[in-house]
């Protein structure tokens, strides 16, 4: 069982492309639509959430953490329409989406929210872009393999984790 610590982060902030959703949006085409009840591009490739990814929301949203986007797409029509798609656009402020280095995107995150990067956790599947925070001491998370209800809920409960690379 795991328990949740007394203090967790202010702010939970999580890249896109393989770690929200299952997909790189700056390979797929437009026009993205809804056919036989399931997101897909102009070439019938089927756009998917990971599967935990609305039980993190609403996890964080009962605990009332606030949830933000730090993602460096280039599509970012792309990426906006996908998240009205799924209907999950509404759980994300702060939104930065658009290509430019993460640090860059904390940046602008901290001065909106006001938080230290201390009170903030992200979690992200490319190790590169992890490594670019280290100098912020910004608590990361490495998820390889998209968000996973439980590695999510592990690193809530150890939410001073720093991002090792190794």
């Amino acid at each position: 069982m795991v328990t949740v610590p007394r203090k967790l982060p202010k702010l939970v902030v999580f890249d896109l492309d393989h770690t929200v959703w299952q997909l790189h949006v700056d390979k797929l085409m437009f026009p993205f639509k809804i056919e036989k009840g399931k997101i897909v591009d102009c070439r019938g490739r089927e756009c998917l959430l990971f599967p935990d990814v609305p039980a993190i929301l609403s996890w964080l949203e009962e605990k009332n953490i606030q949830v933000g986007l730090a993602s460096r797409i280039t599509n970012i029509a792309g990426a906006c329409l996908l998240l009205n798609l799924f209907n999950i656009r509404h759980h994300f402020w702060p939104v930065e989406v658009y290509p430019t280095s993460k640090v860059l995107h904390f940046d602008q995150i901290r001065k909106k929210t006001e938080l230290d990067y201390s009170d903030m956790l992200f979690f992200d599947d490319d190790k590169r872009n992890l490594r670019d925070l280290l100098r912020l001491e910004l608590p990361c998370v490495h998820v390889p393999k998209g968000l996973k209800f439980d590695e999510f809920l592990e690193a809530m409960t150890d939410a001073n984790r720093q991002f090792k690379d190794g």
